[in-house]
């Protein structure tokens, strides 16, 4: 606005001073610069904020007291923390948590007769449970392009945690799977385009973790809890797809809402079908 309004004091008034009018423009550019680099710090310090806020909204007491099944507050604060981390920032904390999950052990002193006590096993296997729900979550919501950013960087082109990439995409297969379509969806009836349309999304993540043909190396393995009984290994069945989308049409076809049954209807079913 500043060279525009300047450059009307050129041409209306011919008799003001346009040497010192154009001088004052001189600075503009660079005061640009400096405003626009000021904004992307505060821009970045927000996002930061954000960032910040979701962990601590993710393991506050309130919100992990039970992890059976997942607690609402740990949800909205893992899917947001899946909004605003970048791709780098979502592996790396993957990575660091499966590190607490698999190596951490409690301090050596807290042994007694040779062993931990109960109380200590149980609390410290919890905090592991935590991140291990922590991290289906996190993938489970991360957005499809930024998925796709980190098979790109750290499995296609063997990055740095390509190891935590393939727990990633196994956490995301079964979060998706678990909770986002037979808990949220399936558990009630899909009477509307929308449940039906929201499974389809879902369904269409799933399968692009099994159409990168990486087969068992999409495995969630944890091995270091302290109770060794809760040690897992799992690797995704390729057949969910099919079992899930079964169930969402079976569903459909008989819950379906009658002002719903138009051609809307007949194309999500249709690409359902072709999954």
């Amino acid at each position: 606005m500043k060279k525009i309004s300047v450059l009307v004091c050129l041409v209306a008034l011919v008799g003001c001073e346009a040497k010192e009018a154009l001088n004052a423009t001189k600075g503009m550019p660079g005061e640009m610069r400096v405003m626009q680099n000021e904004m992307v710090k505060t821009n970045e310090a927000v996002r930061l904020q954000k960032l910040a806020l979701s962990l601590d909204r993710m393991f506050s007491d309130q919100n992990t007291d039970i992890m059976t099944p997942p607690p609402s507050g740990m949800l909205s604060g893992a899917k947001k923390f899946a909004e605003f981390a970048t791709s780098q920032e979502l592996i790396e904390q993957v990575y660091a948590w499966l590190l607490e999950i698999n190596e951490q052990v409690p301090d050596e002193s807290l042994r007694v007769n040779g062993s931990f006590p109960k109380e200590v096993v149980q609390r410290v296997d919890f905090q592991k449970m935590q991140r291990l729900v922590a991290i289906q979550a996190v993938a489970g919501f991360t957005p499809d392009f930024k998925v796709r950013e980190i098979v790109d960087v750290q499995i296609q082109s063997g990055g740095v945690y390509q190891e935590a990439a393939y727990t990633f995409l196994a956490a995301r297969g079964f979060f998706i799977a678990d909770y986002l379509v037979s808990r949220k969806i399936l558990s009630r009836k899909v009477n509307n385009l929308e449940k039906l349309n929201s499974g389809l999304s879902e369904l269409r993540n799933l399968k692009y973790i099994f159409d990168l043909g990486l087969g068992e190396r999409v495995a969630l393995k944890v091995t270091g809890f302290l109770d060794p009984s809760k040690n897992i290994d799992l690797v995704l069945d390729p057949g969910i797809v099919g079992s899930l989308r079964e169930s969402l049409l079976s569903s459909a076809s008989v819950d379906m809402e009658e002002k719903y049954r138009t051609g809307e209807l007949t194309k999500t079913v249709r690409a359902l079908e072709s999954l």
